[in-house]
């Protein structure tokens, strides 16, 4: 028969044992969590470095569709007064033929990076995490939307160019400039040109705000569960 004291000594041990088993497993979550938090922290500073990249990006796209668009309305204004263009506006006729560069949201390596392993899930808040889902999601739907317009008004451009008979890099002077004025089919896709651009400009000062609001939450996210 076990005396007692040999009872209470196996039951010390299975209690140690125990007791160092469940101190293992509580060791091993506790750096489980820790990883996960800075992996979670490591992602969200990418992903905020790339959101700002995108504002620096939207506002010289933005910059230089304004310089555009301006344009096209000092255009339209003289075509609609039969006004003579003025010698400022001569040496930069050309830039209706231009190419209206893309809009390409490329810029989410991080986001992409952070979805394709499984790890949004490391967010705690799931309302961050479907702000980050919309905004990827709807940026590049606002892409292919943008980028097909574009590519439209720069192919009507072109054709006129063609019909012209300009080419890329014409210095027009004045005198084809008055020329090109009286077609009213140049009205037309000034006009046109000019209802494209303004469209992009509202869709990327639409994605600029909403990517400084994503900026601001991430700030806020990091600040309260650091």
């Amino acid at each position: 028969m076990i005396s007692k004291s040999t009872l209470l000594k196996f039951l010390a041990e299975g209690i140690l044992i125990a007791i160092s088993i469940l101190g293992a497993f509580l060791i091993d979550d506790y750096k489980d969590e820790r990883n996960e938090r800075v992996m979670e922290l490591t992602y969200l500073a990418d992903i905020r470095e790339d959101l700002v990249d995108d504002t620096v990006t939207y506002l010289w796209r933005l910059g230089d569709l304004d310089t555009t668009e301006r344009y096209s309305d000092t255009l339209l204004t003289i075509q609609m007064r039969g006004q003579k263009v003025p010698d400022r506006l001569v040496g930069q006729f050309g830039h209706l033929y231009s190419v209206l560069i893309g809009i390409n949201f490329q810029n989410d390596p991080a986001y992409e990076s952070m979805k394709s392993g499984g790890y949004l899930r490391l967010l705690r808040e799931k309302e961050l995490e479907r702000s980050l889902n919309q905004y990827y999601s709807h940026g590049r739907f606002a892409d292919r939307v943008v980028n097909q317009e574009l590519m439209r008004i720069t192919q009507v451009r072109r054709d006129f160019r063609n019909k012209s008979g300009l080419y890329v890099g014409y210095d027009i002077d004045a005198e084809t400039a008055e020329r090109l004025l009286k077609n009213p089919e140049l009205y037309n896709i000034t006009h046109d040109s000019r209802q494209s651009i303004h469209f992009v400009t509202q869709v990327l000062q639409g994605k600029l705000t909403w990517a400084k609001e994503l900026i601001g939450d991430i700030d806020q996210y990091v600040s309260s569960h650091h």
